[in-house]
């Protein structure tokens, strides 16, 4: 949408401090003003000098205040731009409209070329603006060289091709697979999701004036030393890289002392790979605790991530090694972290995650005695062509399996693969090796031999090769094979797999199973035995715990045909995450999965990647970085962050960096709310270039319209709660098909039902069906305060049919999941079954609330790829009161209030939509208001209710409101303004508004329901017809409460009095049909 006048001003006011980001850069020099160039302006650094040898070359040259200050007093343009943060900016930035989403290109604060080529000055030429690896291989652009393009597509899949770029991953499917060298002939080359500028960080100074200048200007910042990462950590659409590839310095220190070790050291560079720490400790004559890989950088992802080593089972992990880090903070500062010095970055570092805490330069590590190493490596094959049936196969298997605890326990790292062979089946299994530290090949051997004497008594046939070296290097360089990288159709998944899972033989056995059958499936699964328990003596760190009592750790996951669909590519990835991945969640409940090998895509990635550290990382992390500096994807805090135009099954990093938090946070006085416009609009995607992303038949939010398939999509539809309770499948379908010709599109329906065993007949609450009566069919029962979700044929596949026949029959269903009142269970059935005494306890008690999201996940999983969905509904009617006769009675005083139930949709929709991104969420509410003053019980939020701030929240993708005049005590004048206030509500905050229930009694029904009367012309038509009118004006789509059908076969579905039957023409002629007509009308000018 454009923007207002006013939009305009406020977003142009904000940015004042800033306002000089597009004209000239100068300086004074001898009081004039000349142009800030090469030859009048100087690289940003000072000397330090180092008597002791403490720094490294690189950390020598550092930015400091006195050199700050030299280019303030020089009067440098935008100087502000590269200094350090102070507390004041902490505040600043806490309240800066800028701060929901980083700046990107085509921003107002992105920086001009101007800007760029001063930041370039003075980092001494260190600044690249990204050219992708692969351009060199498109003839349509001026960077096309046909011989580089031979040479790059000839070791396209060896790390050390991407390793040497600033910009290039090892994983190109995290940054969109954009400008790929394969494609040279076909298409253009363009950025996607790599950075758009990188420093090639030699000295701190460098990297202290990018982190400044990101911080500043609000910038996407992401560290990248090889792009040996398979989640897309080191890369990003729009972002500011600090590339510490070239910060290759290693110092052997013969003895270094702390309070937790006395022994040799290497002092290790940001750049420094495996392959130069193995070669640095073969010629010093000692043994390093690394990785597997030889193009992996040590400091990096790799010991941040917790780190797994061949010798990790006698040494512990690689975060169990750090003696001492030196690192670049958010602040900009350059700090050195140990057991004496800035102990919670020390300790969050150690395991806590890369790319998160700051930019470390580098590390002082433990190393070990030179020492001897024996081992085995050999190939199984089986399948029809060869000697070895598939039974045997997973025979051999589980006997090595069952053998784990007691490998482990001797320093085992055994480390191989188990491929499908495809689909003429068999299995190839290859062991890459089988080692144990330290141990020599006679004791080795009598270690396996009883493992190798049980395969042969079962008809195995193979042929181990074994080996020993008297140092690491050695059996590194002959026995670990070559990685492949560079993959775009491929993505992986990890879990740890606990020793417990041993120690019960029934636990044993469903594990063994549920290996065998994931791979049977067709996933890979790349297996270690290996524990990574720290050795006595290591100070604390923030190692993943399930790393500790860790037995197995495994790789699974799989790829799509090349050209294979987006149905297909949705499938393997679903597949991953919520087949596969689920299984093995279950069978290690309490563990988790290793950080740099785990999904993308983790589900309750703090829990599975951090384990019990991650609430103490949350605030380390808030208490280093609070202006959100540095976030990657699974990393501490990422949670708050998420990349527009993504499907739900894979984060790519091709998008915009949206903060989710900042949004909730803000008050929306009406001038905020204009405010938030111009923020959530410079957010979304369109203003970007491109078309807003929307998945086929799934309907979506744009601006204040409903949109479905890129056209808007303004609907009438109804109420039907009923629908999963007939327990009748052609009732279902009959009805849906008369609500289709009908020309209605969207049901909102009941996806609950909770029956309550504990429930004491004549207590509160009082639980039962509604006018329809009691259900054999319920979703999740309580008893004794355990909740059981009900997943049987009188359960969620009662549920399922109606999803499947609404797809059938094409119509969009709102599914509400709980009742604010009594009627099929509801919130009192959590609150009276957890430990609730009041109502409004089900929106703030944690046990209470964490209950009702998890049946709220499985709900939303089992339906999240289904078009037939319009919506997820958190609530029917939340309040903090509900029915004084029948419901738990609300809290005393103002203990709860709009701030508590407006926090709670919060939260709720932030859980919904990290299930499902694909559809929208809203809350249900029937609309009340908050205006200070205002005596009437809807407009001054008696009730929790807060419409303004409810539909502001950006994890609501629209607004509900209800109206029932009779039950409210309400007159027809006062139900006109209620229409027309939402309406203009709608408008205001630029965001849809669902009239989602409504209805008027007959004068007997209301005359026997709330005793009173009305004037003779005030009929249902006449009333509601005229509320159906004020909504078109304002083009906000309705649902009337309630649909009703006959024909069923057990009639007509019930009358509760609002009911409006397709077969009463006198009213269904004007206020269905008619209806549905103008409606149509109105959509088709849009």
């Amino acid at each position: 949408m454009a923007f207002s006048f006013f939009s305009r001003a406020l977003l142009l006011a904000s940015a004042l401090p800033h306002a000089n980001l597009v004209g000239a850069q100068t300086l004074t020099q001898n009081g004039e003003l000349i142009p800030a160039d090469e030859k009048t302006l100087a690289p940003a650094f000072q000397v330090l000098a180092d008597p002791t040898s403490v720094l490294s070359e690189a950390e020598r040259f550092q930015l400091t205040d006195a050199v700050l200050a030299n280019l303030t007093e020089l009067e440098l343009s935008n100087v502000s731009l590269f200094n350090f943060a102070s507390s004041d900016e902490v505040v600043a930035s806490k309240r800066s409209l800028f701060k929901q989403c980083k700046t990107s290109p085509g921003d107002l604060l992105w920086p001009s070329k101007t800007i760029w080529k001063v930041f370039n000055i003075l980092t001494g030429g260190a600044l690249i603006e990204t050219v992708p690896i692969g351009a060199v291989c498109y003839k349509n652009n001026a960077h096309y060289d046909a011989a580089k393009c031979a040479d790059i597509l000839t070791h396209w899949t060896e790390s050390a091709t991407h390793a040497g770029d600033p910009t290039s991953v090892m994983s190109p499917l995290y940054q969109g697979e954009t400008c790929m060298p394969q494609s040279g002939n076909t298409s253009t080359c363009e950025l996607g999701g790599f950075p758009s500028y990188s420093v090639k960080a030699t000295a701190v100074s460098q990297i202290q004036l990018a982190v400044n200048f990101a911080r500043n200007l609000n910038l996407r910042l992401v560290v990248h030393n090889t792009g040996h990462d398979f989640l897309g950590k080191s890369t990003g659409a729009g972002a500011l890289s600090i590339w510490t590839h070239n910060l290759k310095s290693i110092n052997f220190i013969k003895s270094y002392s702390s309070p937790s070790y006395n022994g040799p050291a290497f002092k290790l560079g940001a750049g420094i790979q495996v392959l130069d720490l193995y070669e640095a400790a073969k010629k010093y004559g000692v043994t390093a605790v690394g990785g597997e890989c030889k193009g992996v950088g040590v400091t990096g992802g790799y010991i941040a991530g917790g780190g797994h080593s061949p010798i990790s089972s006698k040494y512990g992990m690689g975060a169990d090694q750090v003696l001492s880090i030196d690192v670049v903070t958010p602040s900009g500062r350059f700090v050195t972290a140990d057991e004496n010095n800035n102990k919670d970055l020390f300790w969050a570092i150690r395991g806590g995650g890369g790319g998160t805490f700051g930019v470390v330069t580098s590390m002082t590590v433990k190393v070990h005695p030179k020492m001897n190493f024996s081992g085995v490596t050999f190939t199984i094959l089986s399948g029809n062509d060869t000697n070895v049936p598939d039974d045997i196969f997973w025979a051999a298997m589980e006997v090595y399996w069952r053998k784990f605890p007691s490998y482990a326990s001797q320093g085992t790292y055994a480390y191989s693969t188990i491929f499908p062979r495809g689909a003429d089946g068999g299995y190839m299994w290859s062991m890459l090796p089988w080692l144990v530290p330290e141990m020599n090949l006679v004791d080795f051997k009598a270690m396996i031999t009883p493992l190798f004497d049980e395969w042969t008594a079962l008809g195995l046939q193979f042929e181990p090769e074994f080996f020993e070296h008297d140092n690491f290097y050695d059996t590194w360089t002959s026995h670990f094979p070559v990685e492949t990288v560079a993959n775009i159709n491929l993505r992986t998944a990890s879990r740890l797999f606990p020793i417990k899972n041993w120690e019960n033989e029934a636990t044993l056995n469903k594990t063994i199973s549920t290996i065998r059958s994931v791979i049977e499936e067709g996933s890979a699964f790349i297996q270690y035995n290996i524990n990574g328990a720290a050795p006595a003596g290591t100070p604390d760190n923030a190692v993943n715990p399930a790393w500790r009592d860790a037995t197995l750790y495994g790789i699974f996951g799989g790829g799509w045909a090349a050209d294979a669909s987006l149905e297909d590519m949705a499938f393997a990835n679903n597949r991953i995450t919520n087949d596969w991945g689920a299984r093995f969640r279950e069978i290690t409940p309490g563990s988790g999965g290793y950080l740099n090998e785990g999904d993308v895509m983790e589900p309750n990635f703090g829990q599975a990647f951090f384990g019990s550290n991650y609430d103490r990382l949350v605030r380390i992390k808030k208490a280093t970085d609070p202006w959100n500096v540095f976030w990657a994807p699974t990393a501490v805090g990422s949670e708050d962050w998420y990349i527009t135009g993504q499907e739900d099954w894979l984060t790519l990093q091709t998008g915009h960096s949206v903060n989710r938090t900042q949004a909730t946070a803000m008050k929306f006085t009406i001038g905020a709310a204009l405010a938030f416009l111009v923020t959530s609009t410079a957010a979304s995607p369109s203003p970007f270039g491109g078309k807003p992303k929307y998945h086929k038949g799934v309907p979506y939010a744009e601006g204040s319209k409903f949109m479905l398939d890129g056209k808007p999509f303004l609907f009438a539809g109804s109420n039907a709660y009923w629908l999963p309770f007939i327990n009748n499948p052609s009732d279902v379908r009959n009805a849906l098909t008369q609500a289709k010709h009908a020309g209605l599109k969207v049901m909102r329906t009941w996806a609950f039902n909770d029956k309550n065993e504990t429930y004491i007949p004549g207590g509160l609450p009082m639980y039962g069906g509604e006018g329809a009566g009691e259900s054999p069919i319920y979703f999740q029962s309580f008893k004794d305060g355990v909740a059981t979700i009900n997943y049987g044929p009188d359960g969620l596949q009662a549920l399922d049919k109606v999803v499947k026949i609404a797809e059938e029959t094409g119509i969009k269903l709102v599914m509400a999941l709980t009742n604010n009142w009594a009627d099929y269970g509801g919130m009192d059935v959590y609150t009276v079954n957890l430990g609730g005494k009041y109502h409004d306890d089900f929106f703030h008690s944690p046990k209470i609330v964490n209950a009702f999201k998890k049946y709220a996940a499985a709900v939303v999983s089992r339906y999240k790829d289904s078009p037939a969905i319009f919506a997820w509904e958190l609530a029917n009617e939340p309040r903090c009161g509900a029915d004084g006769t029948r419901n738990l009675p609300r809290s005393a005083g103002t203990n709860c209030s709009h701030v508590i139930v407006t926090d709670w949709i919060a939260d709720m929709g932030k859980f919904i939509k990290g299930i499902d991104k694909k559809h929208m969420v809203t809350w249900g509410g029937e609309g009340e208001f908050y205006e200070e003053g205002n005596e009437d019980w809807a407009y001054a939020g008696a009730d929790g209710g807060h419409f303004y701030n409810e539909l502001a929240l950006e994890e609501m993708d629209f607004g509900t409101f209800h109206l029932y005049p009779d039950w409210w005590d309400k007159t027809v004048e006062w139900a006109n303004k209620w229409v027309t206030d939402h309406g203009k509500a709608q408008v205001k905050l630029n965001k849809p508004v669902l009239f989602e229930e409504y209805g008027w009694l007959h004068p007997d029904d209301r005359l026997a329901f709330v005793n009173r009367t009305v004037p003779a012309n005030q009929t249902r038509v006449a009333v509601i017809g005229e509320w159906q009118k004020i909504s078109l004006e304002y083009k906000m789509s309705d649902a009337f409460w309630q649909l009703g059908v006959c024909g069923l076969s057990t009639g007509c579905n019930h009358n509760d009095g609002f009911t409006i039957y397709f077969n009463n023409t006198e009213e269904s002629r004007p206020l269905i049909f008619q209806h549905v007509k103008e409606v149509a009308k109105v959509n088709a000018r849009l």
